[in-house]
């Protein structure tokens, strides 16, 4: 809130003023600071010998979790949405601290909800020769396939001055799966 004078001149020596008011007050936008939950239940589901496959149960915020940070050994992998994920590229007979922290949309950051998993041996190894440990390279994450059949669905909605429309689409994967399911079904 004030006013302002706005003054222009031109190389030809001709000026103008505008006085501008602005009335009001400044609002702050809201800020959240307050941090998700921890997730818990951390476990390793799955464990082989360059993969573990990590669940835990969801975690609350009070403008709602974004998703979840994977980190291994303190370094960040990735992040998921879901409430699972798959670690690969691990090496074999190999001792991991896994983390898994929430995060929301104003990137606050949840305590970190821990876990240390040891790889499987790698088969045919007599233990510490084992065939993945020199070929192993950066952890990466990604997030489990839940419910292949369901369909994926992408809606867009386009809102004009005629007014509103909604546009889905199903994907041809899910239609397959279904499709494969009864095929199968027949032949038993």
């Amino acid at each position: 809130a004030g006013e302002a004078v706005i003054t222009v001149s031109n190389a030809a020596g001709l000026k103008a003023e505008c006085t501008v008011t602005v009335k009001g007050s400044v609002v702050e936008p809201d800020v959240d600071t307050e941090a998700p939950t921890a997730p818990e239940k951390l476990e390793a589901k799955e464990v082989t010998s360059s993969t573990v496959t990590v669940k835990w149960s969801a975690s609350k915020d009070n403008e709602g979790v974004a998703g979840y940070v994977i980190y291994v050994d303190d370094l960040e992998i990735g992040r998921v949405a879901d409430t699972e994920a798959v670690i690969k590229n691990l090496k074999a007979d190999t001792e991991y601290v896994i983390s898994v922290k929430a995060c929301d949309e104003s990137g606050n950051l949840s305590e970190a909800a821990v876990i240390t998993v040891r790889t499987e041996k790698a088969s045919g190894s007599g233990g510490e020769g084992s065939e993945n440990a020199g070929t192993a390279g950066s952890p990466t994450v990604e997030p489990v396939q839940t419910g292949d059949a369901a369909p994926i669905v992408i809606m867009i909605i386009m809102a004009g001055a005629a007014g509103a429309a909604v546009m889905a689409m199903m994907s041809l994967r899910a239609k397959a799966a279904r499709r494969a399911r009864r095929r199968n079904r027949r032949t038993r």
